[in-house]
Parts: structure tokens; C-alpha cells; sequence
């Protein structure tokens, strides 16, 4: 991810952005996960996304705790509906109300869906392009233009969509695709699908790998830059903006 310059969820937004180098990353995701249906040594059992037991004692207060907050923000947002609609900038948006938005859709879309993540999806086509697995869904492959569509809404009206971004460097990208893929095969799911499931559902291994994803990409950014590969990419830097400011 730290390669890509981007985690799953940041791949499809910075292409919203118009960063056309996220192509060549979704390209080297879908070649990862090839990988791992082609190659010898990758024909190890995946991690079992196994679901926590119910009768776990701290499972249900824990869920109601996060029931009673998930109703206070969802109102929250509802007392500011008016206000909202007038808003041209998501920094106007609170983390905790966007998490709730994030979970809310996520876990309607696991109702209806199942694994509708579009990690997962790329995955599954890459395995069925290699005659490993069936093909996902039309429902579960519509998904994914459909997610890229609100990215894009959200980019027009955060006036992103307007500034061009560079392409070179678009090798990078492709690499560091290679590694996600294969890291979401082994999971199994990119970040969006530890965020969305494996974590809320009390998967045993979400969060150690959730906390080797963060370690993994701070090793990777640590690196970059004591190498002098950190890319001046962030807004504001060509109009001289220090980092601090930012």
C-alpha cells in the first residue's frame, strides 16, 4: 500500500481524483491474486474468515455500545440534513459520522450481497480468469462501478476532479498492486473488507492483520522517505504549502 501510494479504499478515490496511475494499481491487484492460484508455493490454505463465536460473554455489550452510538451519530446527521445540502467540502464531515456512513452501507450491502467488497470481486475474477474459482455475481460485479460512481460525485464536489494529476511513475503503482493483491489473498479481502467485516464480525485474525497492514505501510513510508522516494503529491504542495500547514 505504501508503494501504491494507496490502501484499497484510496486506490478507487485517488482514481476518482482522476489519478489514472490507480488503473495500473487495480491491473497489478488483479495480477496478485492470479498469482497466488498460479504459483506453487502460494497453494497454501488461505486464512478461514471465521466468524466469532456468539456465546462470547463481552460480544453482546459490545454490540449494543456500538448499536447506541451508531443511532446517536446517524441522528445527528439527521438534525443537520438541512445544513448538509448546502456544504460543498467534505471536511464539514465529522470521522465519526463518515465511519457511520461507511458501516451502515457496508453492512446493508453484506445483507444483500455477501462478500460485495470490490477487493473480493477482483479477487474472485482473477481466480475464475485462471479457472480457480466461479465468476462473483452480475449484483457483485455491478457493485463496483456503482461504488466508483459515488467516488466520483463525491470528487466533483469536493472540486478535485478539476486538477490533473501526473502519470508517471505508474510502475510503481502496477508493483505495488502485485503485493496487495497477493496480501489480499492471503487475508483474505483488502483493507475494505477487514474494515467492513472481518473486524466488526469479530474475525480472530482481523486484528493482527489489521495492525501488520499499519505496521507493514509505516515500515514502507519510513523507508521511501529515507531513501528519497517520497513523491511531492499531496494538495497544496506545488503552491508551496509546507507540510506543516498541511
Amino acid at each position: 500500500a505504501a508503494l501504491n501510494r494507496g490502501c484499497s479504499f484510496s486506490t478507487l478515490q485517488r482514481l476518482a481524483d482522476r489519478d489514472w496511475r490507480m488503473l495500473a494499481s487495480l491491473g497489478g491487484f488483479l495480477g496478485g491474486s492470479a498469482l497466488w492460484y498460479l504459483l506453487p508455493l502460494m497453494k497454501a490454505e488461505p486464512v478461514k474468515s471465521e466468524l466469532a463465536s456468539h456465546s462470547t460473554p463481552w460480544l453482546v455489550p459490545l454490540m449494543g455500545v456500538l448499536v447506541v452510538w451508531a443511532v446517536v451519530e446517524s441522528s445527528r446527521l439527521w438534525r443537520r440534513r438541512t445544513k448538509l445540502k448546502r456544504l460543498q467540502h467534505n471536511q464539514s464531515f465529522s470521522p465519526a459520522a463518515t465511519a457511520v456512513i461507511l458501516g451502515l452501507g457496508g453492512g446493508i450491502l453484506y445483507l444483500g450481497f455477501g462478500h460485495w467488497t470490490y477487493s473480493n470481486s477482483l479477487q474472485a475474477t482473477a481466480g475464475a480468469l485462471v479457472g480457480e474459482r466461479l465468476l462473483p455475481s452480475v449484483l457483485q460485479l455491478v457493485l463496483l462501478p456503482a461504488l466508483l460512481s459515488g467516488m466520483l460525485l463525491s470528487a466533483w464536489r469536493r472540486g478535485s476532479w478539476r486538477s490533473r494529476k501526473p502519470i508517471r511513475g505508474w510502475g510503481r503503482n502496477l508493483i505495488g498492486g502485485i503485493f496487495m493483491g497477493l496480501g489480499g489473498a492471503l487475508i483474505p479481502g483488502g483493507n475494505d473488507t477487514l474494515l467492513l467485516r472481518l473486524i466488526p464480525s469479530m474475525t480472530p485474525h482481523s486484528l493482527w492483520s489489521y495492525l501488520m497492514l499499519i505496521v507493514g505501510v509505516a515500515c514502507g513510508l519510513m523507508l521511501a522517505r529515507r531513501l528519497g522516494l517520497m513523491p511531492c503529491e499531496t494538495v497544496g504542495c506545488e503552491s508551496n504549502t509546507t507540510p506543516e500547514s498541511l
